[in-house]
């Protein structure tokens, strides 16, 4: 009797002490994704380091050298792209409000003759309206957490720095027959993100220039698009939405497009459309998929999930997440493999 009360006691124990910790982890959910986006990074880096540590160079040495590269390669993009986005930036958002004005009086006109149909797009344009209201606000937000990105690169600096120490500290907590296992784990789960962040940043940026090229080529011809470079940078930004990312971009071009001119809208509508058919078809298969392995349903469910549960950010580490989880499992089924269809039982007739 004694007995079975200490394990009612024990298992309420051990339930209460899980719940305790889903509640904090829940409350620090924020600090655990910072740290995980640390990790990716710095795994991202990591062949960068090791290139410098083959050179004899301290490990330490070798990030400070890999920032470096990493800090040069942004300033000169920055140096280069800076002046006239900042300027695009700004006459983006003292044109919204005419945009948006001039969108309610094709509106209007269209209510004249058709009043169901001017009714439904009045409702659409208030939401619109409201959206394009807001853009401005959230690029300031996005752009302004300034502690965040320094608490991020600090991070990033000391994992990178500590690979090796935090090996060891895993040894020193557990059990020597789990060891070599977690070890070798922990190897392939770094290898798997470090290949899908570098990827997604050669995605982004290919997807960057190919809607820049295009853009710019349009406002040459018409002289409409005036904001072609900052919509090339949404562009590759929103790329970190896989399959999603280009399509928001392209329909955000639309509309900023759309009160200028109608046929020049749909050129830019067909010109999204194109840019994300290579992008599905030619870039994710080739650089995506085969360094991740994640079939495109499995990325579009985990970024609704990541999103639902935690934002921008969530989205952002959804996949690398799932991809290690992925490597996990693999492991799991190699050890555990189904029965093949040789060694099966043959199937009772139905």
């Amino acid at each position: 009797m004694s007995s079975s009360l200490s394990v009612s006691y024990s298992s309420i124990i051990r339930v209460i002490v899980v719940l305790i910790s889903l509640v904090f982890l829940y409350l620090i959910r924020d600090i655990i994704l910072i740290l995980f986006l640390s990790f990716i990074i710095a795994a991202a880096l990591d062949p960068w380091v090791n290139w410098f540590e083959r050179r004899r160079l301290p490990r330490a040495v070798g990030v400070f050298a890999a920032y470096a590269v990493f800090f040069t390669i942004l300033s000169v993009i920055g140096v280069l792209l800076a002046p006239a986005v900042a300027h695009q930036f700004k006459e983006l958002s003292a044109s919204l409000p005419g945009y948006y004005e001039r969108f309610l009086k094709e509106i209007d006109a269209v209510s004249l003759s058709t009043p169901e149909a001017g009714q439904e797009i009045t409702g659409l344009a208030k939401t619109l309206g409201s959206f394009a209201g807001n853009i401005i606000p959230a690029l300031r937000s996005a752009i302004g957490g300034g502690f965040t990105i320094f608490l991020l690169l600090v991070l990033t600096f000391y994992l990178a720095i500590e690979d090796r120490s935090l090996k060891r500290l895993l040894r020193s907590i557990l059990p020597d027959q789990y060891q070599p296992y977690l070890t070798r784990m922990i190897n392939r789960i770094d290898e798997k993100i470090g290949l899908w962040f570098r990827g997604q940043l050669l995605l982004s940026f290919i997807i960057f220039i190919l809607t820049a090229i295009g853009l710019f080529i349009v406002h040459q011809i018409t002289g409409e698009v005036p904001f072609w470079l900052l919509l090339a940078l949404i562009a590759g930004v929103l790329e970190v939405i896989p399959f999603l990312g280009p399509g928001i971009a392209g329909i955000i071009a639309v509309l900023l497009v759309l009160p200028n001119s109608f046929p020049v809208a749909v050129i830019v509508a067909v010109l999204s459309f194109v840019i994300q058919q290579i992008e599905n078809n030619l870039l994710v298969p080739n650089i995506m998929q085969k360094s991740v392995g994640l079939n495109p349903i499995i990325v579009i469910l985990v970024i609704v999930i990541g999103t639902r549960l935690a934002g921008v950010l969530g989205a952002l580490i959804a996949i690398p997440l799932t991809a290690s989880l992925m490597v996990v499992l693999k492991d799991i089924r190699s050890q555990n493999p189904l029965p093949s269809s040789a060694s099966a039982p043959p199937a009772e007739p139905l």
